[in-house]
């Protein structure tokens, strides 16, 4: 299966564009930009700004739904946990905490009951004023996050990830209420399938 969504957020301003498909990212509250070395990026404030589609095929988990997530993240600080994506009803999500760990969170039942699984970094893996790209991968037995190019943390985990309707976000989750970033984003993309090792450093090693 190929990548099905690739938004290099390099826009001066209004939705974040699917440069491979068909799913442009909503912008919320004029999600802000900026530029580097490497071009334009997204802005986000650390209150109310944040993207987000519609659920639909691309987004969905599900049976047999094997998946990879990253995105270039430069958080400015880190104070609110930030999550820079999300299937908002729990179906795959990465949050940065405020000592710098990556979780990554899933679940089978879209609750924050049994059914779901919550795995780690270090403490320390993520901090303030660089770019770092975070990773989330599940391959029907593995659910893992990973910072760069660094071993993932990983756990068992064998469940189909819960199939539910809620938006896919980025930048904020629950319609920008909880855990807005306050930092910079590039280059989100999404593989409905588990890439390997070799392949993610690809991916890290293509920079952003």
């Amino acid at each position: 299966v190929a990548e099905v969504g690739r938004w290099l957020m390099n826009e001066a301003s209004g939705n974040a564009l699917d440069s491979i498909g068909a799913n442009p990212l909503t912008d919320n509250n004029s999600v802000g930009s900026a530029s580097d070395g490497n071009g334009n990026y997204r802005t986000f404030n650390g209150s109310n700004q944040w993207f987000s589609h519609a659920d639909n095929a691309t987004f969905s988990a599900g049976a047999g739904v094997r998946l990879t997530v990253s995105v270039w993240v430069n958080p400015t600080s880190l104070i609110n946990n930030p999550v820079p994506f999300s299937k908002r009803d729990i179906s795959y999500q990465v949050t940065l905490g405020s000592d710098g760990t990556a979780y990554g969170l899933g679940s089978s039942d879209g609750t924050a009951g049994p059914g779901l699984i919550v795995v780690n970094t270090s403490a320390g893996a993520v901090v303030t004023g660089a770019w770092q790209m975070v990773t989330l991968i599940y391959d029907g037995t593995v659910f893992a996050v990973k910072v760069d190019d660094d071993s993932p943390a990983s756990l068992s985990f064998s469940a189909d990830l819960f199939d539910g309707i809620q938006p896919f976000e980025v930048g904020a989750w629950e319609s920008g209420a909880n855990q807005p970033l306050n930092g910079g984003m590039r280059r989100l993309r999404l593989w409905k399938r588990a890439l390997s090792a070799a392949q993610l450093t690809k991916v890290f090693n293509d920079g952003y």
